[in-house]
């Protein structure tokens, strides 16, 4: 018979949450980041009756992907998190119009932060390294 005993605990000395308390005039925007060595949480404020749909660009404008079935939880290895963009959308104009910008290959006129920028309910920029 096999038996184990064993401790294990979750330690990420790096793991650090990074206040914002942010808002637009309607109470949308962002109340945190939490930062692990593997990955950003963002903390969206987000209004009884409003949908949107929460999108991060790390320093370099590149989109920073989900790690799971969260899209809130982000994936940032790879990614320069120094400074991040974040961009709160409505949920149905994400889908339905802004989120092709970002897919690699199929900017048309304009980048898919440039479209992000003009069409985003809220904004901000949190710069991670303080």
């Amino acid at each position: 018979s096999w038996k184990f005993e064993m401790t294990v605990t979750k330690k990420d000395d790096n793991a650090r949450i990074i206040p914002v308390h942010e808002t637009n005039a309607d109470g949308i925007g962002l109340e945190s980041l939490e930062l692990s060595s593997v990955e950003m949480t963002m903390n969206v404020i987000e209004p009884a009756g409003s949908m949107v749909f929460a999108v991060a660009l790390d320093a370099d404008g590149n989109k920073i992907e989900s790690g799971s079935g969260n899209t809130d939880e982000l994936a940032t290895e790879g990614h320069d998190i120094s400074r991040v963009y974040v961009y709160l959308c409505d949920y149905d104009e994400y889908m339905d119009e802004i989120k092709g910008y970002g897919v690699p290959g199929n900017q048309k006129e304009k980048s898919f932060q440039e479209v992000l920028e003009e069409r985003a309910l809220f904004k901000t920029v949190v710069d991670t390294t303080k």
